[in-house]
């Protein structure tokens, strides 16, 4: 990976200092994010409103510091990017270009409201840009491992939150799912029901969320070096472990051991490396090795120590409901169609006809959801078609490579092994959700922050 030639011999207290404005930005973040369920607006004007907080916080706190010397640094990131040293953000910026004209045609087909294109495009783009500025302007390695520590916090405090929320009686957005029983608590002899958090997309999202919380102090306790910071951060990550616990998200308890176990033997081992690149190609093979998986796992009478209780939950199955609709979209494109290759736009599975065979499974029978396919690849296939798809993959190969370069550096950085497992975080919870796409807003602007600070960090440095 390219990376950003710029003098690093301090000029002024604030270059050798840390960049406080961002961070605090970066802490704020998740809750940031999720503005559209705690103010209960539309979702483009809170999508709107998520991105111009974000800039106007930054703005108001960095004001003070700005001057000429922000010109260069300015200058040379943005060579850096559009020069083609930087093939994450080029691939980036067209798949969220894609997605982006993806959902104004489906404002077109009546399927999303007109100006969640506009809303869209600030979250996508800007989140982005925001992200890449913060970690091409500040160069310096330890202001990079100050930013991303406050995003672990920031994890962590979002958690928090939520929890406070809950137990002072906070009430969950009316629209989300209903919860049910808490089948990890079962297996401990606890009977108590899912918990919806007040300030999060739903149990989903807020799993994804509290499993990065949990992924980044693990990966933060396994570097520590004295017995303080390894309580300290064995404690932030047990709440982020409660709150994967307490919403029953069992997916992201193997999501978080992948990630865990990859990024530590990838940081120590050069062969477990070299073979991470190849995980991105395998991406549209996932759906059928997950169906496999299930029918077997039924097959051999052992889906009842994982499936929910309840007639209905019987009749969804293991994966709830998961393997219905995967094949409900693989089948719709058994039968090719000119239009599948720049997909069906935004909320395809309505437009292709293909939400009508697992409706049921949101309780709608015999119509339309606009549900996402859990499954981040064939929600790319549905909505931005094999364009998108090939789009796809090559992004996560380019992110792969600097992955690679980044664990190969990162024994005596735990916060660099941290973006690490964040990045495949997101990737592995896209196996059975939308994570990494925009139909998950919160962890997707998260993700899209990581990327930019793998794009701008400069792995040349000395560690920090």
């Amino acid at each position: 990976m390219g990376t950003i030639a710029i003098n690093k011999t301090p000029t002024s207290s604030f270059d050798a200092g840390t960049p406080i404005g961002d961070a605090i930005v970066i802490f704020f973040l998740p809750l940031i994010l999720n503005v559209p369920v705690i103010t209960h607006e539309a979702v483009s004007r809170s999508m709107i409103s998520a991105v111009i907080s974000i800039f106007i916080l930054k703005n108001l706190l960095l004001y003070p510091t700005l001057s000429i010397r922000f010109r260069d640094k300015a200058r040379e990131a943005v060579a850096h990017v559009l020069g083609g040293s930087s093939p994450i953000a080029n691939v980036l910026a067209l798949f969220l270009l894609l997605f982006a004209l993806a959902d104004l045609r489906g404002a077109f087909n009546g399927f999303s409201h007109p100006f969640s294109f506009i809303g869209l495009a600030f979250l996508t783009f800007g989140t982005f840009v925001y992200g890449l500025t913060v970690f091409a302007l500040n160069t310096r390695t330890t202001q990079r491992t100050f930013l991303l520590g406050a995003l672990s916090y920031g994890l962590c405090a979002f958690v928090l939150a939520n929890f406070a929320g809950h137990f002072l009686g906070v009430v969950a957005n009316s629209g989300l799912e209903e919860a049910g029983p808490n089948k990890m608590l079962s297996w401990v002899g606890i009977t108590k029901e899912r918990i919806v958090f007040p300030f999060s997309g739903g149990l989903n999202n807020f799993g994804i969320m509290a499993c990065m919380c949990f992924v980044a102090w693990a990966l933060q306790f396994s570097a520590a070096r004295t017995l303080v910071k390894k309580l300290f951060a064995l404690g932030l990550a047990g709440v982020g472990l409660c709150g994967v616990v307490l919403t029953d998200t069992r997916g992201m308890f193997l999501v978080a051991a992948l990630a865990i176990s990859l990024s530590v033997a990838g940081s120590r081992f050069a062969g477990v490396r070299n073979r991470l690149k190849w995980l991105p190609y395998a991406l549209p093979l996932v759906p059928l090795i997950l169906i496999g998986m299930i029918e077997s796992i039924s097959y051999l009478g052992l889906a009842d120590l994982f499936q929910r209780e309840g007639q209905f939950a019987l009749r969804l199955g293991l994966a709830s409901g998961r393997d219905v609709i995967w094949k409900a979209v693989l089948h719709t494109f058994t039968s090719f169609d000119p239009i599948q290759i720049i997909g069906y736009g935004t909320y395809g599975q309505i437009t292709s006809g293909a939400s009508k065979e697992f409706s049921w499974v949101f309780l709608q029978i015999g119509g339309l959801t606009a549900a996402s396919v859990h499954n981040a690849t064939l929600q790319v296939l549905v909505d931005v078609g094999y364009v998108g798809l090939i789009v796809w993959i090559i992004l996560w190969t380019r992110v792969f490579v600097g992955l690679q370069t980044c664990l190969a550096i990162s024994a005596n950085c735990p916060r660099r092994r941290m973006l690490v497992g964040l990045i495949l975080v997101m990737m592995f919870s896209g196996f059975t959700e939308a994570g990494g796409t925009v139909y998950q807003a919160d962890s997707f602007g998260i993700f899209l922050v990581l990327l930019a600070a793998l794009v701008g960090y400069d792995y040349k440095s000395e560690d920090g």
